[in-house]
């Protein structure tokens, strides 16, 4: 059977047991079972001599010596992407395919709810540093999902799956999901940059533990859409979590290393304050409109470029006074106090107002005497 893709190039649909040969390596691969479909072609989980693999099936030669290539430079540049095994066309079909390391896994928005504080905080932050060492090669996933974020729960180790939203930086992001696009949330534009790919990970996250946004959201207007949104984010576990993921959502001038280390920073235990499910949660957040107070805006320059933030009563405030490239403990701390928590004096602050009034009060007395009031 074949399946019609965009461009009406027909993919053939292997069922399991397909035994494929290629045509110019001599590789024979048994097709397992299909593992998905995107936009541009279909993977499936295949066995050789050698063990499993994935192999991924595209429309055009084109596409797949590009996909190829893209995945082997990168690879070698060290981004954590699957190792490229061979690019080949199946004798019997003509079908193109390249083969890459299958990677064991579970898709995140799965992986997260079944892990504890501790392995949620681990995991995003590996998925941050992975896209960090990918944006120093000067490229962004793009394509970020769940579906594409696979996560071994047994010892921890997450990867990044499917090169075919990878983009240059600068240009239109070539392949995107649209509950995890930045653009479908008017949060900012389809261009590839930093941002892109930090924002789409905390759409990521939030619909991990919200769940999937309805199907009639895409008909409505972006306000609608960033309503919802804001009543997604409070479903988030813990506060603090929350925060850091609302200032990605919000902070075009986050980048991937500044989400890794704010992520990290976050202590093994849960804010004392009441759980976000216990409904106990702050009211005001700065995505979406119907803020109770108007976030004012700031701007920061990062890398010769102003950007824009809404700072106040969301994960702003938690943030102000950090541009997106500040580093250090003080950095880390901002970004994950809650913003409902309220400061406790310590004794030396005390003892200090308490010295303060006492010489106030001094003054005044001796002032009234030298002026004869008593």
């Amino acid at each position: 059977m074949a399946r019609q893709l965009d461009g009406g190039v027909a993919l053939p649909e292997w069922p399991s047991g397909t035994m494929l040969k290629g045509k110019w390596s001599g590789t024979v691969l048994m097709i397992e079972r299909r593992l998905g479909t995107g936009a541009n072609g279909a993977v499936y989980l295949a066995r050789t001599v050698s063990g499993p693999v994935a192999l991924k099936v595209c429309r055009t030669a084109g596409e797949a010596a590009m996909e190829w290539g893209l995945l082997d430079r990168l690879r070698s540049a060290g981004a954590p992407l699957p190792r490229p095994i061979v690019i080949d066309d199946d004798m019997e079909s003509g079908a193109f395919f390249y083969v890459m390391e299958w990677v064991q896994g579970e898709p995140l928005h799965h992986a997260l709810t079944r892990l504890n504080r501790v392995g949620v905080r681990t995991v995003l932050t590996q998925v941050a540093s992975a896209l960090a060492a990918l944006h120093r090669t000067g490229h962004v996933f793009g394509d970020i999902k769940p579906q594409n974020i696979l996560v071994h729960t047994r010892v921890l180790q997450t990867r990044l799956i499917d090169v075919g939203g990878i983009t240059p930086m600068g240009r239109s992001v070539r392949q995107f999901t649209p509950y995890f696009d930045r653009a479908f949330w008017d949060l900012g534009s389809r261009r590839a940059e930093a941002h892109y790919d930090v924002c789409g990970l905390a759409l990521a996250v939030v619909q991990s533990y919200a769940g999937s946004p309805p199907a009639q959201l895409t008909h409505q207007d972006p306000a609608a859409r960033r309503r919802w949104l804001q009543r997604a984010i409070p479903r988030l576990p813990w506060s603090d979590l929350a925060t850091v993921m609302e200032w990605a959502l919000t902070d075009s001038g986050v980048g991937a290393d500044d989400l890794a280390r704010a992520l990290s920073a976050l202590p093994d235990a849960p804010p004392r304050e009441a759980g976000v499910r216990a409904g106990k949660r702050r009211a005001a957040h700065t995505v979406g409109s119907g803020n109770p107070v108007p976030p004012p805006a700031r701007s920061t320059a990062v890398a010769g470029r102003t950007h824009t933030a809404a700072m106040g009563t969301g994960v702003a405030g938690a943030v102000a006074g950090l541009t997106p490239s500040t580093t250090g403990r003080r950095a880390r701390q901002a970004a994950v106090v809650p913003v409902t928590a309220r400061r406790r004096m310590d004794w030396t602050e005390r003892v200090m107002w308490v010295s303060l009034g006492l010489a106030a009060a001094s003054t005044t007395l001796a002032w009234l005497a030298v002026t004869g009031w008593f």
